[in-house]
């Protein structure tokens, strides 16, 4: 500090300034300053780290599904949705692995209520082991994402299906003698004295009745009296109608199914109300037709539980409907008289006892004709001393 009078003579102190003191002052300023904006920066880099941290753990948490909405909170899990027809495919691949069609699902019913459907199957194993069948199949469900629940039944179950798979179990038959043949002769009705003859025959006959001719009801009185199977020969429309008429009482395929149902009554009513079975009369083209057998069945149950499907066409689905349906089933494997010669009948029954030999049995078709009500006179006794047994087609039925 300096000393110095002022115009009244007083002393007065006046501040020292130099230019050192200055640059300190100076210095000290610039500090702080760059203190201030370090700090800045620093809380502004941790800000932005936190900011791109939350970013990253919502990212994380919701993956690639797209942006979250704020009303439903936290996102769900997307669950993959499984359709009826995946889990049917994964039965039907199944089955196939063992060499089973969808013929081996006996029964299938689909109900669907607030939906979600409820299916239910029966699957025939034939000769397959269940375990190993059962075992495939929830290997296939579960590929779905669907965890398979039960022993006796496999069930599966969702928000959109539940499926029950149950096994038939085999039911005791009586096998058939070895080398049984099961002769059944159709067009009988026409002929009073040919009946007779062949209900005279020593050996079980099936007599195949058609309804509505002029000796229909007697045929089967015939029949019942000789200890002989009655079977009604029931018309069928064929892939060549109308060129060729099936007859009177004949299922055809643009039939309501009233009008059906009121043409098999009357036919079985013409033979006098009682029948052991039945058999197709023609009917290529109805035996083809599922529902329309679906029809005809639901109407023979009232008088019999057993059906021949007599093989008019190789696309026949009669035999496998009629299994569907409960009853006692069987088809036939040979024609022996589309000729009337005797030779051809006899070669014909040949065939047929061949496969008897091959496969156990044999079911044989033809017709009332004096040329075969001959040829059989003589050759039955031939076939039973060559050690074959002429059974009723009664005895080679299958559920």
């Amino acid at each position: 500090m300096n000393n110095r009078k002022n115009g009244s003579g007083k002393r007065v102190r006046t501040p020292i300034t130099t230019s050192g003191s200055n640059n300190n002052n100076n210095g000290n300023k610039n500090r702080k300053e760059t203190k201030v904006t370090t700090l800045m920066m620093a809380g502004g880099l941790a800000v932005l780290a936190v900011m791109l941290f939350a970013v990253a753990f919502l990212f994380m948490a919701r993956g690639s599904s797209g942006n979250v909405d704020p009303a439903q909170g936290a996102p769900e899990t997307v669950r993959k949705q499984i359709t009826n027809e995946q889990v049917l495919d994964a039965v039907y691949v199944s089955l196939f692995t063992y060499g089973l069609d969808k013929s081996s699902i006996k029964e299938q019913t689909e109900v669907e209520s607030d939906g979600k459907t409820e299916i239910k199957m029966t699957i025939d194993p034939q000769d397959i082991e269940e375990t190993e069948l059962k075992q495939t199949l929830t290997e296939k469900l579960n590929e779905l994402g669907l965890e398979v629940t039960g022993d006796e039944v496999v069930s599966v179950e969702n928000s959109t299906i539940k499926l029950d798979l149950q096994f038939s179990k085999p039911k005791a038959v009586l096998k058939p003698k070895p080398n049984s043949i099961a002769f059944v002769i159709d067009d009988c009705g026409y002929s009073e004295e040919l009946a007779e003859k062949l209900a005279a025959f020593p050996y079980p006959m099936t007599m195949a009745i058609i309804p509505h001719t002029e000796y229909a009801k007697k045929t089967a009185e015939i029949a019942y009296k000789a200890g002989k199977v009655v079977f009604l020969h029931q018309p069928m429309q064929p892939l060549s109608y109308p060129k060729t008429d099936p007859g009177k009482g004949a299922v055809l395929l643009n039939m309501p199914e009233k009008i059906i149902q009121t043409s098999l009554n009357s036919n079985v009513a013409s033979l006098g109300g009682k029948i052991d079975g039945f058999n197709n009369h023609m009917g290529s083209a109805i035996t083809q037709d599922r529902e329309k057998m679906k029809q005809v069945f639901k109407v023979m149950k009232k008088y019999t539980d057993t059906f021949l499907d007599s093989y008019t066409s190789r696309d026949t689905v009669a035999f496998d409907q009629c299994k569907a349906e409960g009853m006692k089933c069987a088809i036939n494997r040979k024609f022996i008289d589309n000729e009337s010669d005797y030779s051809y009948i006899r070669s014909k029954i040949i065939e047929g006892a061949e496969i008897a030999r091959t496969d156990g049995s044999v079911i044989m078709i033809g017709h009332l004709r004096e040329s075969t009500v001959h040829a059989l006179e003589k050759i039955l006794p031939e076939l039973e001393k060559a050690g074959y047994n002429i059974v009723p087609v009664t005895e080679l039925t299958q559920k």
